[in-house]
C-alpha cells in the first residue's frame, strides 16, 4: 500500500490554483474588461470608465456634459452603453452613471420626484413630461426627459453641473425604481 504524502500534494494543489486564478485574470483583463472598456470609450459623452469585479460585477461610467452625450441625449447614450456591456459581460451586470451634480440641482431632481412619480403612477408620461420641464425651466435649471419601454432619463443641467438619472419602469400597474 502506497502512502500519499500530504505537503506535495497541497503544495501541487495550491499551485495549481494560483496558476488558474492568474489565467482567469488574465483572461478577464484582456478578453473581456480590456475590450469592453475601449468600446465604452469610443462612445460620445463617456469620459471615464470603472468597471468593479470585487462585489458583485458593474460597470461606472462618468459622462460628460450634455452637449458631449450622443446626440445631446442621455437616452440614446445609455442605450449605447447598456448594449455593449449586456453583449460583453451578461444580463447581470448592473450600469453605474456618474454625473457632475452640485447640492442645488440634487435638490431640484428631489423635488421634481413627486411629479415624477405620480406621472408614472397614473401613466400621465406627456403631461408628467411637459410639467417637470416647465418646473425645472423656472428654477433656470435645463431640463430633459425621454422614456424608452422601460426607462426613463433624466437630464438637468444648471451651470456647469449636470445631474443623469435612469429609472426604470413598468407599464400596467407597475411602478418606477431607479
Amino acid at each position: 500500500m502506497s502512502r500519499v504524502r500530504l505537503v506535495p500534494v497541497l503544495v501541487i494543489a495550491l499551485i495549481s490554483l494560483a496558476v488558474l486564478f492568474g489565467f482567469w485574470q488574465a483572461y478577464q483583463h484582456y478578453k473581456l474588461f480590456g475590450p469592453l472598456e475601449s468600446e465604452l470609450r469610443d462612445i460620445p459623452g463617456v469620459s471615464h470608465i470603472a468597471l468593479n469585479t470585487a462585489s458583485g460585477n458593474s460597470v461606472v461610467v462618468q459622462l460628460g456634459p450634455f452637449h458631449t452625450l450622443e446626440n445631446g441625449d442621455l437616452q440614446t447614450t445609455y442605450e449605447s452603453i447598456e448594449s455593449k456591456v449586456r453583449s460583453t459581460l451578461g444580463t447581470t451586470e448592473s450600469i453605474v452613471l456618474e454625473d457632475k451634480s452640485n447640492a442645488f440641482l440634487s435638490n431640484e431632481y428631489v423635488n421634481l420626484e413627486p411629479m415624477i412619480f405620480e406621472g408614472i403612477r397614473d401613466g400621465q408620461y406627456t403631461q408628467m413630461i411637459q410639467s417637470v420641464e416647465k418646473s425645472a425651466n423656472s428654477q433656470g435649471v435645463a431640463a430633459r426627459i425621454t422614456m424608452d419601454a422601460h426607462h426613463f432619463f433624466i437630464q438637468l443641467q444648471y451651470g456647469s453641473h449636470y445631474f443623469y438619472k435612469v429609472l426604470s419602469y413598468q407599464l400596467n400597474g407597475g411602478g418606477a425604481s431607479s
